[in-house]
């Protein structure tokens, strides 16, 4: 019938969806995930697993948009869903954890620790240790329950990669030894073919365009730009080997273009930094400009503040704009405001959250229209 084709129309959107959402427009994936939602909302279909992963997908974008009230509307539908089927339990503990932590509420880390009691796997273990790196405790602790889920099969289950990200980024905090560091982040890097396409792109001599777009291919499906972007903010401020800075600001730049927006406005910011140091101010006010294009359409988050005070060094050599600078200092003001110490360094971590939307199986709605059909 006319309606059974308009709503398989409507679920093929979901692929749309997932990709707006891991490119993280929101507004996107919001629109195509109710359009979805109002068809599985009627009969058992409301029972499904798919439902169930929609709505969470769902709370996601209203917590990272801070949508609070919109969010606690989800969750109350979560919750009725867990009453009939306890075995959603598990991910609703984690889907808490990781909206309250959205939200910037510092009840995420009491949550992290009730799940990790209730749970202790090594999702659980995951989150907690992200939760105290964020509430700022950088002790050994971290690295123990980082530890504790990190023994997975690396070519089968992302986390891995995750977590050598994440307790290197604990390193770079702690101020670790740049060597230290950078050995950490590589290891985040090196999985399947990328560790022979890594090891001879780091061995060459002199980089070629060639060579260059060989190993971002060898990255084309993963979302690893925050690695190449905590690479980068090493560089920037703890190496003084212009060579090695050259080559991972060039590598970061190259694998990002056109893709996980977020992490290339913190390359751009960081390559304008660099810029500056060298007093080169031109360039970096160019990058800066460039960046903050892309910016609008995100969250306000630190890579805002960043931006915005490598562009007031800019202005800091310029007297003619003074102006210009104290409206800057205004702004400011205004994104620090909005920053908690809680959220401060989430741009540098994975936590999973993209995970969730391949959890939602278009051919399993499809199959589940037709039987009802």
């Amino acid at each position: 019938s006319a309606s059974l084709s308009q709503d398989f129309f409507q679920i093929s959107q979901l692929q749309e969806g997932s990709q707006a959402i891991r490119l993280r427009n929101w507004q996107k994936g919001e629109k195509m995930l109710l359009e979805v939602k109002d068809i599985l909302s009627v009969g058992p279909l409301q029972k499904s697993p798919e439902y169930f992963y929609l709505l969470q997908n769902l709370g996601m974008i209203y917590a990272r948009v801070s949508k609070k009230e919109k969010e606690e509307l989800v969750s109350t539908q979560l919750e009725t869903l867990i009453k009939e089927n306890d075995s959603y339990n598990a991910p609703f503990l984690r889907y808490k954890f990781l909206t309250k932590l959205f939200l910037g509420k510092e009840e995420a880390l009491e949550q992290a620790k009730e799940n990790h009691n209730l749970l202790n796997s090594a999702g659980s273990n995951f989150d907690l240790a992200n939760a105290l790196l964020l509430s700022g405790d950088l002790l050994q602790s971290v690295d123990e329950y980082y530890a504790c889920c990190a023994k997975i099969d690396l070519e089968k289950d992302p986390l891995n990669i995750y977590v050598r990200n994440n307790m290197t980024v604990a390193k770079l905090l702690r101020r670790a030894k740049k060597e230290k560091v950078l050995e950490g982040f590589i290891s985040a890097l090196q999985f399947g073919d990328s560790q022979q396409s890594l090891k001879a792109l780091l061995d060459e001599k002199e980089l070629t365009q060639e060579s260059i777009q060989k190993f971002c291919e060898t990255y084309e499906n993963k979302s690893l730009g925050r690695v190449f972007a905590n690479i980068a903010e090493l560089m920037v401020h703890q190496s003084t080997n212009p060579e090695e800075i050259s080559l991972w600001l060039t590598l970061g730049l190259k694998y990002l273009e056109g893709k996980e927006s977020l992490q290339l406005c913190r390359q751009l910011i960081l390559i304008a930094t660099h810029y500056l140091h060298n007093k080169q101010g031109m360039h970096a006010e160019g990058l800066l400009r460039e960046a903050f294009a892309k910016l609008d359409n995100e969250e306000v988050c630190e890579v805002h503040a960043e931006g915005i005070r490598a562009y007031s060094q800019v202005l800091e050599t310029q007297p003619k704009r003074s102006k210009e600078r104290e409206n800057l200092k205004k702004e400011l003001q205004k994104v620090e405001s909005k920053i908690s110490s809680w959220t401060k360094h989430l741009p540098k971590l994975f936590l999973g959250e993209e995970d969730y939307i391949s959890k939602i199986s278009v051919q399993a709605i499809f199959q589940s229209i037709q039987n009802q059909a």
